[in-house]
């Protein structure tokens, strides 16, 4: 769900609703811009008309467009500003700052980037609207899992906001328009047979992470024990062949010969 966030400048920057609160929202500006932050409505606006008409603009119009706005920025921002077509060329306007009193602002940008400045309403808190879709109990732990798990319902359906209430079990659709909520409701049978799917695919890949695990060869460990002295040169073989094949087995490190305690009438090997 996209909004709009008048900054204190007087342009607005484009963002994504990350949550939808009683009276205000939390955004996230794109591109990282700027910081994350909590907004009231009051500085929130939407382009929620459907289907928008081209319009063919001329030299004087008022428009509200994307513009460039500090040319010696070098991640060169962008933001919808008020501004006046002082000329068109083929597909470009040149632009011009609409507030004669505030930052003043030229560029010269595509003329799909211009629109009629009514287009893009005010937002409050009526202007959201919601619509439920019930969680079956054997999904509700899978959509905890944060919002990857809408990312099918997402990509199919524009302008929404999802979020799981793990209370109701019910995932609540958010939007500035009652289209996008329609199409939700169309497909919500779709979507919860993918997330179903989705969900036993990734328990089976864990059962069979779980699986290679018990198989894996234990953590390392010492195994020592004692040799008579007079069985060491068995132990060892002829010019310590068995002790040099025993260290080839697999799993084996590395086989060490302790005769400090030879005189005791034993040797440790570990």
């Amino acid at each position: 769900m996209e909004v709009e966030v008048k900054q204190p400048e007087g342009f607005y920057l484009k963002a994504i609703v990350t949550d939808v609160l009683e009276d205000s929202l939390d955004v996230s500006y794109e591109q990282a811009c700027r910081k994350p932050e909590n907004v009231d409505f009051s500085k929130c606006r939407a382009v929620v008309i459907e289907n928008v008409p081209k319009r063919q603009f001329k030299s004087g119009d008022l428009v509200d467009a994307f513009v460039r706005i500090d040319k010696n920025d070098a991640d060169e921002l962008r933001a919808y500003m008020k501004m006046k077509i002082r000329d068109i060329k083929a597909d470009f306007a040149v632009l011009q700052s609409a507030d004669t009193d505030g930052t003043q602002v030229s560029d010269i940008i595509p003329l799909d980037q211009c629109r009629h400045p009514a287009l893009a309403s005010q937002l409050t808190a009526d202007s959201v609207k919601s619509y439920a879709v019930d969680v079956s109990d054997e999904l509700c732990s899978y959509f905890t899992h944060g919002v990857d798990t809408f990312k099918m319902l997402q990509e199919h359906v524009p302008k929404i906001h999802l979020k799981f209430d793990p209370d109701a079990k019910q995932i609540i659709v958010k939007s500035f328009s009652i289209k996008p909520l329609k199409q939700v409701q169309i497909l919500q049978d779709t979507f919860m047979l993918h997330s179903k799917q989705k969900m036993q695919l990734l328990n089976r890949h864990q059962e069979t992470k779980k699986m290679l695990a018990a198989t894996e060869p234990p953590d390392e460990f010492v195994e020592e024990f004692k040799v008579e002295t007079g069985m060491m040169g068995l132990a060892i073989g002829s010019q310590g062949t068995n002790i040099g094949n025993a260290r080839k087995l697999d799993g084996v490190k590395d086989i060490v010969v302790d005769e400090s305690q030879r005189t005791q009438g034993f040797c440790k090997i570990k």
